[in-house]
């Protein structure tokens, strides 16, 4: 069987919760790196990056690649409750993640609008250690510490000081053995 090839820029940006869940799930994907779409522009289906290809199926967007990779390996929740609370997570990470590269907002802006989502997010870890409930882990846990720790790489490291429970998952998977040597060697990005 072949593997999955998620093809995106060289760079952490929209990419990377979707390798980041290939790691935590131990699931072999080649990870194509380009610098420019280019000759790829007529392959992808909205004109940008990333895209998913795993056998006959080609994906676009990213939460949707997440959510695909989620269910097809039993990750997205173990109920119809479980799955909508992770879909709900997963769609915040994306706004947050627009947030970081929206120029209508200047950084005092971007500070002031983290604790629309990071209040309830706190709130959801303090009552359960799964961010969609349940008794394990989701994508959209992943998801949660991707977007932790691209706002702290995109220059707010003390967007959670102010929340124990966000600090304690995103230490809790800095330091997870799936990652461990992925995050070590992770190419250097600008995004």
């Amino acid at each position: 069987m072949s593997q999955a090839t998620l093809t995106y820029f060289n760079g952490r940006g929209k990419g990377e919760q979707i390798r980041l869940i290939h790691k935590y799930l131990d699931i072999p994907f080649v990870d194509h790196r380009v610098n420019e779409i280019g000759e790829l522009k007529p392959k992808l289906p909205y004109g940008q990056l990333p895209i998913y290809e795993d056998g006959q199926v080609l994906l676009a967007q990213s939460s949707a690649i997440a959510r695909y990779i989620a269910n097809k390996n039993n990750f997205a929740g173990k109920n119809v409750v479980e799955k909508a609370l992770a879909d709900e997570v997963v769609d915040g990470v994306a706004d947050v993640h627009s947030l970081l590269f929206s120029t209508a907002k200047d950084r005092d802006a971007k500070i002031q609008t983290f604790p629309k989502f990071y209040n309830h997010w706190e709130k959801k870890l303090t009552q359960n250690k799964h961010i969609a409930g349940g008794d394990d882990y989701t994508f959209a846990d992943i998801s949660l510490y991707f977007i932790l720790d691209y706002v702290n790489f995109f220059g707010f490291p003390d967007a959670i000081k102010e929340y124990p429970k966000l600090q304690e998952h995103l230490a809790y998977f800095n330091s997870h053995p799936k990652f461990a040597e992925y995050l070590k060697s992770r190419p250097e990005s600008k995004f």
